[in-house]
């Protein structure tokens, strides 16, 4: 034993050193081809080695729960590297001992990947001396700025030359290395990179010139493609020659001639069968298809010369078939459609988009009733009725539908058919509405009680017969009704009226000879009595109260109520009140204050605008002459006694006029200001007055909204000097909002004076930075004054003072030369 011992001893310090390969990059692993199962057990990394004994393309691939980069594989000088389709390649070159790094994946669970090589020179191409040999297999294209790669290949035999590359290149080719160059269409392939083809001859050398943004991946292979059995090598089909489908399972590739017009393709085979057809102006994103049967239709354009069919064929076919490719121009293709008159009537057999169109008569039918025949249609086949003029504003659409229409207008009607609904038979027509239906054609109220039993939202018209308060109380359980002024010559549009609860019923305030339309919104019985009252002072603007003095009170109880107020004298009239600003729960009423011209008490001319926050009405200021009659309107929402309208003339305050502007202070040189007077509408414009003397003015503050302002010279109001721009636009990412810069940058200012700036808008006050250059008592800053360097904005030293009007830099510094 004492003599075995020590042989033991060596025998193992032998075999210790052959076991303790790790896979540590002190101790990585040798890489060998076939599957490698790298233990992360100790680490997250395992290392291999590598040693090709001539150049060698690298290749891994099926990687599973590891990671493996190219910038992972060192020496990095070395090798190039790319990934393509989840397998990684990297040239190497020959008796480069090479290191791999594999990293964990997000799971230990079964790590695994798999290792190949194949000869594959190492690449240059920079000239036809060191130009590429493919070798059918995926090589590497080294791309130098935008100079071309070369590459030679002779083919061995005739067929189809298929060139692949993993990015867009642009590929040319010529039977000479000094011969005439023509260029190689290459096309995106939905699994990723771009091919193109070749037509070759076995035996002849081609030449090829690649340029492209940067390097790539790239493969040469000779085809012997069957024409119709990928997208590269399609069918062509012209237009009415029949195409074959042949009876093997397959999916079967075709490329349609355009006829060169906008309109509608149509492809119809003789038969079914057991797949799918699907067209569009690419194989990889059809736009229509069809099962069981060819049989397509498809809107067009002139912009392209072809469109792409695939037909898939599951299961072979007694025999062969044929299809047909047509085009459409009919009436139904485009707008505003096919003309047709009431009745039944059927679209073509394929799904689609059909267009009708038709006018409504005089004759009082003015409900279009549009209806599809038969039961069970897809929920997609539904029809979209639009004015003959507009067809971007659906006015109604389903597969049924009646629509209020109006008489003497052209409409157009259309259908979306889906291929299993194909074709459709609907019916359309005319038909007079009942009374009470619809607006057009609503039942006579009567003072009294009223009733009408409607499926649908029933109307009433009422012509009132003295100016006053119109009364109406429905039965229990029925909603406030809606009321609408309807139109007359003088006021030519339907308005809302202010419908008050008073008591068990509501009252609205009426226009002696005004129509009104009152609408239910319910299906139905419906009920209801009307009474008409005289008004009482202040409910018409024909009987307002009369203000004396300053301010009126506003009655206590919920209404309407109207005042009338001349102004004492020229100047600012000051309108305000103390009520509240109120909406109602289901925010269609709401209380407000308009002022009114009495010659026309239909429209405002203005009103006191609401503060939705804070629940307060801003004044309104208007410029007014003495003498000058308002009507004010006043809407209440609740009964609160106190309240108080007052109006008030007075004389211009600051801001108000160019005479009496807010004054900036501003000091010539260097100045703040801030902008703290909101503005949301023109009328509400501000004056302000800055001096300034000559020199270039600058101007610039951040503001989250918008600000509008026009800055005028001395004694001229007409045309504005400058315009306040944005300057620039930042994000506030706290606060989650767009901070825009506004101001006027580098005005020149010819002569001193005091300038006016009229703002009028400023959603959000903000801080502006006021500054001014002027030639005195700059130009010694930063330089020897007796230097006096000049430069013009483009940074050109210039020769001496120049003598044109403009900004200049001088010495460091903005200069204007006037």
């Amino acid at each position: 034993m004492k003599r075995i011992l020590p042989l033991l001893l060596i025998l193992a310090g032998a075999i210790v050193p052959a076991l303790a390969q790790s896979g540590t990059q002190a101790d990585p692993l040798p890489l060998a081809r076939g599957v490698n199962t790298p233990d992360f057990t100790a680490a997250n990394s395992v290392f291999y080695t590598y040693t090709p004994a001539t150049d060698e393309m690298l290749e891994f691939s099926n990687l599973s729960n590891v990671f493996i980069y190219t910038y992972q594989i060192t020496p990095s000088d070395k090798r190039y590297g790319d990934t393509f389709n989840q397998a990684i390649y990297v040239q190497t070159r020959a008796g480069v001992e090479y290191t791999v790094e594999v990293t964990k994946g997000y799971t230990s669970a079964d790590p695994k990947f798999t290792f190949d090589s194949y000869a594959s020179p190492w690449p240059d191409g920079s000239s036809w001396d060191t130009a590429l040999s493919p070798s059918g297999r995926m090589g590497y294209l080294v791309i130098t700025l935008d100079l071309p790669t070369y590459i030679k290949y002779t083919p061995e035999e005739d067929g189809v030359l298929s060139v692949f590359f993993t990015a867009q290149p642009t590929l040319k080719y010529s039977t000479s290395p000094d011969g005439e160059f023509s260029q190689i269409t290459t096309s995106y392939q939905n699994g990723g990179g771009h091919k193109g083809s070749l037509e070759v001859t076995g035996g002849q050398t081609y030449y090829f010139t690649v340029t492209a943004p940067g390097s790539m991946l790239y493969r040469f292979e000779i085809i012997h493609p069957v024409t119709g059995e990928s997208p590269e090598f399609p069918y062509t089909v012209n237009e009415g020659v029949p195409a074959p489908f042949p009876a093997k399972s397959g999916t079967y590739y075709y490329k349609i001639v355009n006829n060169g017009a906008d309109n509608f393709l149509l492809i119809e085979g003789d038969g079914t069968f057991d797949g799918t057809a699907r067209a569009g102006a690419d194989f990889n994103y059809p736009s229509v298809e069809s099962t069981g049967r060819i049989h397509l239709r498809m809107p067009v354009s002139a912009n392209y010369t072809e469109y792409c069919l695939t037909l898939t064929r599951t299961a072979d076919a007694a025999a062969d078939q044929q299809f047909t490719a047509t085009y459409s121009d009919e009436a139904y293709d485009i707008l505003p459609g096919q003309e047709i008159e009431p009745g039944t009537h059927t679209t073509p057999d394929f799904g689609g988009r059909y267009y009708y169109t038709f006018t409504v008569p005089s004759d009082g039918r003015n409900i279009i009733t549009v209806a599809a025949d038969g039961d069970g249609l897809d929920a997609k086949t539904r029809a979209a009725l639009y004015y003959a003029d507009n067809h971007y504003s659906v006015l109604k659409s389903g597969s049924s539908m009646e629509y209020d229409a109006v008489a003497g207008r052209q409409y157009t009607l259309a259908w979306d058919v889906e291929p299993a609904d194909a074709p459709l038979t609907f019916t359309f027509g005319f038909k007079e509405p009942a009374p009470g239906e619809t607006p057009s054609n609503p039942i006579d109220a009567v003072i009294g009680h009223n009733s009408a039993d409607s499926p649908k939202p029933v109307y009433f018209r009422y012509t009132a017969t003295r100016s006053g308060r119109l009364y109406i109380t429905p039965a229990e359980g029925l909603p406030m009704p809606a009321v609408s002024m309807l139109p007359i010559p003088s006021d030519p549009y339907t308005q809302a009226c202010e419908v008050i609860a008073d008591g068990d019923g509501y009252r609205v305030a009426t226009t002696k000879d005004r129509g009104y339309l009152i609408m239910f919104n319910v299906t139905g019985p419906v009920s209801f009595d009307l009474a008409e009252n005289k008004a009482v002072e202040g409910e018409l603007p024909s009987n307002p109260f009369t203000v004396d003095g300053n301010s009126a009170a506003i009655p206590e109880a919920v209404g309407t109520y109207w005042f009338r107020y001349t102004a004492g004298r020229d100047g600012k009239l000051d309108i305000s009140t103390d009520m509240p600003f109120e909406i109602s729960e289901n925010r269609q009423d709401y209380s407000f204050v308009r002022i009114y011209d009495p010659s026309d008490p239909d429209n405002f001319i203005a009103e006191l605008r609401p503060d939705y926050d804070n629940g307060v009405f801003a004044n309104r200021v208007l410029d007014t002459t003495e003498g000058t009659v308002y009507l004010i309107k006043v809407r209440t929402m609740r009964a609160v006694k106190g309240y108080t309208l007052s109006m008030t003339v007075r004389d211009p305050i600051a801001g108000e006029i160019p005479e009496l502007p807010i004054e900036i202070p501003f000091d010539g040189k260097k100045g703040t200001f801030a902008f703290d007077r909101m503005v949301n509408y023109s009328t509400d414009a501000i004056w302000y007055g800055i001096t300034l003397p000559e020199g270039v003015f600058s101007m610039a503050g951040r503001s989250g909204g918008a600000f509008e302002m026009k800055m005028y010279a001395p004694g001229d109001l007409d045309t504005p000097v400058a315009e306040a721009a944005q300057i620039s636009i930042d994000y506030d990412e706290v606060n989650q909002m767009y901070i825009y810069v506004w101001g006027i940058a580098d005005l020149e200012i010819p002569e001193a004076g005091r300038y006016l700036m009229h703002v009028t808008d400023n959603s959000v006050p903000f801080e502006v930075e006021l500054s001014m250059l002027t030639e005195d008592g700059i130009s010694t800053v930063g330089t020897d004054p007796a230097a006096d360097v000049w430069y013009n904005l483009q940074g050109i030293r210039l020769d001496g003072r120049p003598t044109a009007p403009g900004i200049y830099i001088r010495n460091g510094r903005k200069t204007a030369v006037r």
